[in-house]
């Protein structure tokens, strides 16, 4: 979609910084930052990257995601889709965890993704994401998020580190069920 900026000094931007992010959250305006005449930086309202999913679900996400996750890493990926990364496991520190929101959530699932992962490890789709959807429970837009996903991963992770050490993935126990809802 073509779109319009317009120019606003970082002077103005300093002076008015809600009044200006109203214009852009609220009013779909876009504007160009610059300083000395030398554009720094756009400000476009989210909706340009992500247009099919709803900003009121996006926010809910991040307010989630900002409560239990304190180390989190929120970008986007060469599609335009939110990418999620937060750690793996605390017993293995190395261990990481990304969620993919694709265009269409939440009425299309995550891809959720852990590395490190051997590559003839069970309970993963073709792609290489985690079988955690279809699997462990089904994935229902009103009740799973973005954290609940986090959860179901780091049981997969658990399971993984069961599988590795005894060569056996472990029966899914209804007490590890994690709080799949969204808040």
């Amino acid at each position: 979609m073509p779109r319009d900026f317009e120019l606003v000094s970082m002077s103005d931007l300093r002076a008015k910084p809600g009044e200006i992010l109203d214009a852009v959250s609220d009013g779909g305006r876009a504007f160009l930052v610059e300083r000395k005449g030398i554009p720094l930086a756009c400000l476009v309202p989210v909706e340009d990257f992500m247009p099919d999913i709803p900003k009121a679900r996006l926010a809910q996400e991040f307010t989630d995601l900002q409560k239990v996750e304190a180390d989190h890493q929120i970008t986007f990926n060469a599609k335009n889709e939110v990418v999620i990364r937060v750690p793996g496991l605390a017993e293995e520190p190395d261990s990481r965890i990304e969620i993919v929101l694709p265009h269409g959530y939440p009425s299309v699932p995550p891809i959720i993704r852990a590395e490190p992962v051997d590559d003839s490890s069970p309970h993963r789709w073709p792609d290489g994401s985690l079988c955690l959807y279809g699997m462990m429970t089904q994935w229902n837009p009103g009740k799973h998020g973005a954290t609940s996903s986090i959860n179901l991963a780091r049981m997969w992770l658990r399971g993984y580190k069961n599988w590795r050490q005894t060569g056996a993935w472990p029966e899914p126990d209804e007490t590890n069920e994690p709080d799949n809802t969204v808040r």
